[in-house]
């Protein structure tokens, strides 16, 4: 047992280190953004950001708020999938294919995010530690870019597999985690437009 122990430990810290390595130049990077009063256009993604929020609301409720949402000129706003709202991650391997919950992987138990029988079952690609992002509160998302603080953000992607239809993705900037929640908890909602 105690080999057993000592051999996870190794590695686990080696895993570690390039884990570091790699948020060490994750968190080099910058996005190109055009920040307008009210609105944030990503010019790689072509996709329109609220640059505020619109607080913390139950899912139901944020993806109402979107859609009657009327800001910078435009009134075509909708909740972002879980694909989308990762773009904003930066400084943190989540936003990238390592992290594989996605558009096309939904599912919680189908090696997008859980790994049944693993020591540690959520992905570890789908986190980083928490308070060490590049951006405003030390959170996983661009300096000076966006209004208002808020920790777990709504995405418009449900969770697919027989017992998780009432919790949808969602995404925490402070750890830049891919996470889920409840439909009827209330987290933070920002709308997006496009693409382009």
């Amino acid at each position: 047992m105690k080999t057993t122990f000592k051999v996870i430990i190794v590695s686990m810290a080696i895993a570690s280190c390039a884990t570091i390595d790699l948020r060490k130049n994750l968190r080099e990077r910058t996005v190109n953004y055009d920040v307008k009063e009210d609105v944030v256009i990503d010019n790689d993604t072509k996709l329109v950001w609220q640059r505020g929020h619109g607080g913390q609301q139950k899912h139901a409720s944020a993806v109402k708020y979107c859609q009657d949402l009327t800001l910078g000129g435009y009134d075509d706003w909708r909740l972002p999938s879980i694909s989308e709202l990762k773009t904003l991650i930066v400084g943190c391997q989540t936003n990238t294919d390592a992290c594989r919950v996605s558009d096309s992987c939904l599912s919680y138990d189908d090696s997008c995010y859980y790994t049944l029988g693993a020591r540690i079952p959520v992905d570890p690609d789908c986190v980083c530690p928490k308070g060490m992002g590049s951006g405003e509160d030390k959170f996983y998302w661009q300096k000076d870019v966006w209004k208002g603080r808020g920790i777990q953000f709504w995405s418009s992607s449900f969770i697919s597999g027989v017992f998780w239809g009432e919790n949808i993705w969602t995404v925490s900037f402070d750890s830049a985690g891919i996470s889920f929640a409840h439909k009827d908890n209330a987290n933070i909602v920002r709308c997006v437009r496009g693409p382009l």
